[in-house]
């Protein structure tokens, strides 16, 4: 059987919980998320599957750069930095989708232990 480290669906009072055995909503943000839909935007692409996180970057960390990096351990096949839509200023994270993060996520399935979220 094969596992996988993120979750098919969203369950707020699950996600709130400390041990994932809340049955009652415990304050308005989680209430929020209870009544609210994702609806991933036109600039979301990608599968979160297969993608890096990479955080406490550099606020001049440009996408070039972080190619350039990256770029020496396999292909990168999507690059961004996540900018305020308000301010434009960098988050200074960046998901990375390398070609080689599916391969290591399948060397590693059998060491990873079975999460239920």
């Amino acid at each position: 059987m094969a596992t996988s480290r993120v979750p098919s669906s969203y369950d707020p009072l699950k996600a709130g919980s400390i041990d994932g055995t809340d049955g009652v909503a415990h304050d308005r943000a989680v209430l929020r998320a209870l009544g609210s839909n994702y609806r991933p935007t036109h600039l979301s692409t990608g599968q979160p599957d297969r993608c890096l996180f990479v955080g406490r970057l550099n606020a001049e960390t440009t996408v070039e750069s972080l190619r350039r990096t990256f770029e020496k351990l396999g292909d990168v096949a999507e690059c961004r930095v996540v900018h305020d839509p308000v301010t434009l200023e960098s988050r200074r994270c960046t998901p990375l989708a390398p070609a080689w993060v599916a391969a290591t996520a399948q060397l590693m399935l059998p060491f990873l232990h079975n999460v239920s979220f």
